[in-house]
């Protein structure tokens, strides 16, 4: 036997030790395992794990399969077999079998096992927010419905052993005890115990209606077997921002009230979109709210609200009731008059065309002259008032009841609609019928000037001959002629998704501010985004500043890095710490550039003094306000910044392209102060490129912002003005057990026109 093979022995034996697994004395619960029968429910397809358990490691038999954890459960269903021939070979078979076992202990590392232990001592305290956990996969936990046993399919064809070695290990050290593991159990679907199993496809649908996006529903037992439904998922809180969220049901009272509730809202926002929109909100304990008018609607006040809304509907109804009754009357009215004003306008035109048709010959123009004055057969017309008796009463009464349901909700919202439409409709033909009337109007006073026109002239027969021989136009079909406006044709403004377009505009800045910053403006940017912006800062506002505290702390620092020189010595190197060969990665890009640091820009030596410092502070923001000159990001552009303070609107500021980014910056603060502004394309801003954070003198630096999605901005020099204020909560996710809710007040401000 070679000194390599003892040597992996040795690895293999001190794996089973750790494990506490001795080939010679196999314990009598792994010796009498058998496979067990499992059925899989035919309605089941789904590969999302459902069932989240504290299992018993005793209650949990292991099954071995010659598979892949990738294959259908059939597939290893059909090649399973117990754990004690894989341990105890008994057969050339079983040699076969245990070879496998020990490939799989030479390929686990007893770190791994470890790392699981850990992991399952976190969830033996807390579950995770989102109830599922890194490598939950792992886990082929199943049950036997007949049997009423818990079974582990290990498949030997796999890579990760780290679960069924820690399983095994904690049934052999702790048989004798009651410690639990919690695991999804595959293929188990969800129980009666709290909603009918159809309710839960139901519920699904209804919160993707209010959220936008699926979330995933799970059941969960706690140690004691106590069910829950816990509801996980990510919903829009802000612009574009979103937030994790988690539903806990623990009850079926519970379940029943939130299920009725949200199916409720979703029937009367899918039925009326126009009349009823729910709006989501994050809970201070990180669930979802319901919103309706800056109401929270919750199931306790679901059925005043239904009787609430009602009423509403219910007196709209009514009035628009009366309004149809009277509006009828007003329309038949408008029918008499526009009939009559026909007749009229007929006799008037044929008494004009009968003027016409004599004045083109001689003895008809004489025939016409002394035929008589011309007479209106037609009395004046006047709209009468309509008068309508409405027992409102008996309208009030019709939709007053004890109790109101949403299915009474319904109904009188769609009556409603039903009159909406008719009334709308009504007072579209009475708009049409009173334009009517008015031409009519018009048409008939053009016929009735022109003949008074015509009898005017008739004093004396020479009189009236010059009057017909004139080439006059008659206007009765004169009308109110509208002026189209035109429409000015305007560039709608490019439009900017930073989740989408983030990388695009990105290069686009880096590319820009390339070509227009020198190496001194890059340095001095740098330099206002380090430990320097703080002074700068008090310098631009005119504060009180401990300058010279400011800078002993510097040379302490400097100091410490053994980079204070004095002003005869000087670094050999510069800012070119590494040669040219030294290869360097930002964000899986390649490159061979260096990076600045920020005492080795700001040249301070042993002999620099307060006087000196704040010098060399003024030089950096004279430098940048020449920079704010010509640098823009030509496009408009939102930018967010946190803050337990008001904004700073005296100085320059940093803030994200990505508003997650900005309240990732924040720790244990309940309350955050989110500030927004809206750039516009010629607002002096500068973009924090890859440019700004390394030197490119070998012109290898990628293009982008992979760095940060920073722009420095000059507050100072924006007229802002505060356009909207708004309250919200965040779920912010810690780490897998928790989470922190937290109340965001947002302030969103946009530049003045100048």
């Amino acid at each position: 036997m070679s000194e390599e093979t003892n040597e992996e022995i040795e690895k293999l034996q001190k794996k089973l030790d750790y494990i506490g697994l001795d080939f010679d004395n196999i314990p009598e619960f792994l010796r009498n395992t058998e496979n067990l029968d499992f059925i899989l429910e035919k309605a089941y397809s789904e590969e999302t794990y459902r069932v989240y358990k504290y299992v018993p490691i005793n209650d949990i038999q292991i099954i071995f399969t010659k598979a892949n954890r990738m294959n259908s459960i059939q597939e290893k269903y059909q090649n399973i077999n117990p754990i004690y021939p894989y341990l105890v070979p008994e057969n050339e078979e079983g040699i076969i079998k245990h070879s496998a076992f020990l490939k799989m202990l030479k390929t686990v590392e007893i770190e791994e096992i470890e790392e699981i232990e850990k992991q399952q001592e976190k969830l033996n305290n807390d579950i995770p927010f989102l109830i599922k956990y890194d490598k939950n996969y792992l886990w082929e936990i199943y049950y036997s419905n007949k049997l009423h046993k818990y079974f582990m399919l290990v498949t030997t064809e796999d890579k990760e052993y780290g679960s069924f070695f820690y399983l095994l290990r904690e049934q052999l050290k702790n048989r004798n005890q009651n410690k639990k593991v919690f695991v999804p159990v595959s293929y188990m679907d969800y129980s009666n115990n709290l909603l009918e199993k159809d309710n839960f496809k139901d519920l699904e649908k209804y919160v993707w209606k209010f959220t936008k996006e699926w979330p995933i529903i799970y059941e969960v037992y706690d140690k004691d077997e106590n069910p829950s439904i816990q509801i996980c998922g990510k919903t829009i809180v802000y612009g574009k921002l979103e937030s994790i969220y988690k539903i806990k049901l623990d009850n079926k009272k519970n379940a029943t009230k939130f299920f009725k509730l949200i199916k409720a809202l979703f029937i009367l926002e899918t039925e009326f979109p126009h009349d009823y929109k729910f709006e989501i909100q994050i809970s201070q304990y990180g669930g979802l709210e319901l919103v309706y008018n800056s109401k929270i609607i919750t199931y306790e006040i679901l059925g005043n609200f239904i009787k609430e809304q009602y009423k509403k509907k219910a007196e709209s109804l009514r009035i628009l009731k009366k309004e149809e009754k009277i509006l009828k009357e007003v329309l038949d009215n408008l029918k008499i008059v526009e009939a009559e004003r026909e007749k009229e306008y007929l006799l008037k035109q044929n008494q004009v065309a009968t003027y016409l048709k004599c004045r083109k010959t001689f003895f008809g123009r004489v025939r016409y002259f002394f035929k008589g004055k011309l007479k209106d057969e037609i009395n004046k017309l006047e709209l009468p008032e309509p008068k309508i008796e409405v027992n409102e009463e008996e309208i009030k009464q019709e939709y007053e009841k004890e109790f109101y349901t949403i299915e009474d909700l319904i109904n009188v919202c769609k009556e409603l609609n039903i009159i909406l439409n008719t009334v709308k409709n009504i007072k579209m033909d009475k708009t049409a019928l009173e334009i009517r009337n008015n031409q009519l109007k018009v048409k008939i006073n053009n016929a009735s000037k022109f003949i008074e026109e015509i009898d005017s002239h008739r004093k004396s027969i020479f009189e009236f001959w010059r009057f017909a021989n004139k080439d006059n136009g008659l206007a009765l079909e004169s009308g109110t002629i509208e002026e189209k406006k035109e429409e000015n044709n305007k560039i709608p403004e490019p439009y900017f998704d930073y989740i989408e377009d983030i990388e695009e505009i990105a290069i686009r800045i880096d590319e820009l501010q390339r070509k227009i910053l020198s190496k001194e403006d890059t340095d001095n940017i740098f330099l206002a985004l380090t430990r320097f912006l703080k002074p700068m800062n008090a310098i631009k506002s005119g504060k009180q500043y401990n300058f010279t505290t400011e800078l002993e702390d510097i040379k302490n620092d400097l100091r410490s890095l053994e980079l204070l020189f004095g002003k005869e010595e000087f670094d050999i190197f510069g800012s070119s710490t590494e040669d040219k060969t030294k290869i360097n990665v930002i964000k899986n890009k390649k490159h061979r550039e260096n990076k600045k640091e920020e005492y080795k820009l700001l040249k301070i030596n042993k002999e620099t003094d307060t006087i000196e410092f704040v010098s060399l502070l003024h030089g950096i923001i004279n430098s940048l306000d020449k920079i704010y000159e010509k640098n823009n990001l030509g496009i408009k552009l939102k930018v967010y910044q946190v803050s337990e303070k008001s904004l700073n609107t005296e100085g320059y500021g940093i803030f994200n392209i990505n508003p997650e980014n900005a309240l990732n910056k924040i720790k244990d603060e309940p309350i955050i102060n989110l500030y927004s502004i809206q750039l516009k394309p010629e607002t002096p801003a500068i973009g924090l490129s890859n440019i700004i954070y390394y030197d490119n003198f070998n012109k290898t630096l990628p293009t982008g912002m992979d760095i940060s999605d920073e722009i420095l901005i000059d507050i100072s020099k924006l007229d802002l003005e505060l356009k909207r204020q708004r309250l919200f909560r965040i779920n912010i996710e810690t780490n897998e057990q928790d989470v922190k809710t937290k109340t965001i007040c947002a302030y969103e401000y946009e530049i003045r026109d100048n």
